[in-house]
């Protein structure tokens, strides 16, 4: 349990593409289906990067192909976090060690449109760090899910 009351990026284990989140205050309580990866604090959102990157979602696939009890989902598990290969060049002019900047507005964005946009820049950020053609990024962006912006009503709520 102390382990998880620190700085953490928390990951969805089952999802069409890799979801994360950075706990930088550690405070989430990750449980299942979730896996919490414990960086160093000024990795933490590296990390993250490199867990949201496109090609790490197309690498999941490859690596658990079949293995979601959801059609269309990655399967992902802790050994396999281990195993995300890191980019050969740094993401976008920032540098390896660095967020690239176009996620921390898709983080801060709350409306669906301004996301998406935020979104599909890290992705082509990402996609060029890994040395891979932007086909993926956009494989990816239509594979991500819709969010509803904040402070929006879910349909159970009252």
């Amino acid at each position: 349990g102390e382990a998880v009351a620190h700085p953490k990026v928390v990951v969805a284990t089952q999802t069409r593409v890799l979801e994360a989140v950075a706990d930088e205050q550690g405070l989430l309580w990750p449980s299942v289906p979730t896996i919490a990866v414990l960086p160093e604090p000024e990795d933490l959102l590296a990390v993250l990067a490199v867990v949201l990157a496109p090609p790490i979602t197309a690498w999941a696939y490859a690596e658990v192909a079949g293995a979601a009890l959801a059609r269309g989902e990655v399967l992902f598990s802790a050994p396999k976090v281990l195993r995300i290969p890191l980019p050969p060049r740094p993401a976008c002019p920032r540098g390896a060690r660095r967020l690239p900047q176009p996620v921390t507005p898709a983080g801060r964005a709350r409306q669906e449109e301004a996301w998406r946009s935020a979104l599909e820049v890290f992705g082509r950020c990402m996609c060029d760090a890994y040395r891979v053609d932007d086909d993926l990024a956009r494989w990816w962006h239509a594979r991500v899910p819709n969010r509803r912006p904040a402070g929006s009503r879910t349909d159970h709520q009252a």
